[in-house]
């Protein structure tokens, strides 16, 4: 077995939004074909976030602050 060369967070979308399951299986592809890279599909962190997302974001309540 190879060892993990590099680890990468990949910033895929909000929670509570359809981006993830596109990010987590991107990241389940790299994965598979690339042994010694780990990508992890993430949330970025709110600041990353458009404020005009952010703020219909905190308004549906699926962001807080």
């Amino acid at each position: 077995m190879n060892p993990i060369v590099m680890s990468l967070i990949l910033g895929t979308a909000t929670p509570g939004g359809g981006f993830p399951v596109h990010g987590d299986a991107y990241a389940e592809m790299l994965n598979a074909q690339e042994p010694r890279l780990r990508i992890v599909a993430a949330a970025p962190r709110a600041d990353l976030i458009h404020p005009g997302v952010q703020k219909y974001l905190r308004e549906a309540g699926l962001l807080r602050n």
